[in-house]
């Protein structure tokens, strides 16, 4: 795995002034964010992988192998995907004519939503397709998906992780939750997750997946995520090193391709 890089993805509404006479972006999570951005202003994704590939350029003139590994957020279907790749393949021929050499790169996926999680099928061939008119060089070397099972949590269960505290520990408590949903996976979540997995390696079965989240950091859920067989895991900085025991133990209890 390379060096991931997630497009634009933050819901604006967190950034813009909240003063009564500035006229505010009304932009909810679940609102005008991430891949919808990309697709109503496409200067945006446009940019974005300009200034990745451009800089990976610089890296390989100094001699450097950069992997730069591109993400679209909060996909709902593939013809998103498809657009996307478009303008990634489009930008890469630019920085090929400008450079000289073409820069190797990936695209994957942000697997956020159901729709997503159910459409596997449609979405990894949307990540491999080839854009008419552009050599082959300046498509994506590889495909890949990312669960952000913060997100995946929330528009799975309906449960918002703003007010969830008000009343998932009573939930808990009463055990109508075995675990609390946004700390360990939740066995309703865990369906999506083999759902997508099943559909994009029956396609390609060396496709990488991984998952991205508070939950990359559970042991419990890192068991549980080895034996559907995702590619590897990521988690904030405290709990790395107990996320590698886990993976580690679960290697050796059950080998499969190593986890990252």
């Amino acid at each position: 795995m390379g060096y991931s890089i997630r497009l634009l993805d933050a819901p604006l509404h967190e950034f813009f002034p909240h003063n009564r006479g500035l006229k505010q972006e009304e932009n909810p999570m679940l609102g005008h964010r991430s891949v919808r951005m990309a697709i109503t202003n496409p200067e945006i994704p446009e940019m974005q992988i300009k200034v990745v590939l451009d800089a990976a350029a610089e890296l390989i003139k100094e001699g450097k192998h950069p992997k730069p590994e591109i993400e679209i957020p909060l996909v709902i279907i593939a013809p998103e995907v498809k657009a996307i790749l478009e303008i990634a393949v489009k930008v890469a021929a630019q920085v090929k004519k400008e450079q000289g050499f073409a820069v190797p790169y990936a695209l994957g996926t942000m697997v956020e939503t159901p729709a997503a999680a159910i459409s596997g099928s449609e979405i990894v061939p949307a990540l491999r397709a080839k854009v008419v008119g552009y050599d082959d060089d300046v498509h994506p070397v590889y495909g890949f998906a990312s669960f952000g099972t913060n997100d995946l949590t929330q528009t799975t269960l309906a449960i918002s992780r703003d007010d969830a505290d008000r009343f998932l520990p009573l939930y808990v408590d009463k055990e109508f939750f075995e675990r609390h949903p946004f700390i360990s996976i939740h066995p309703a979540v865990e369906k999506m997750v083999r759902t997508f997995v099943k559909d994009a390696r029956a396609i390609d079965p060396k496709f990488e997946i991984f998952i991205c989240g508070e939950h990359g950091g559970d042991v419990y859920t890192i068991g549980r995520l080895h034996e559907i067989g995702l590619t590897g895991v990521s988690m904030s900085p405290g709990k790395v090193y107990r996320s590698i025991i886990k993976a580690a133990q679960c290697q050796v209890q059950n080998p499969r391709k190593s986890v990252k």
